[in-house]
């Protein structure tokens, strides 16, 4: 018997690639997250360093 065809394999399938899905879309977020974290970092030190230029 072909477990593809099967009607329990395709719910299984479709859970699968819902929670695919969803853990994607978290990953995508923490990569903004951690890119607007390390673009404030570095233009903090570029404004400190032009800080200390100025004195």
């Amino acid at each position: 018997m072909d477990i593809v065809n099967r009607p329990e394999f395709s719910e299984w399938e479709d859970k699968h690639h819902y929670k695919q899905a969803l853990e994607n879309e978290a990953l995508f977020w923490q990569g903004m997250k951690d890119g607007a974290q390390f673009v404030y970092v570095v233009l903090e030190m570029m404004l400190h360093d032009e800080k200390e230029k100025e004195e």
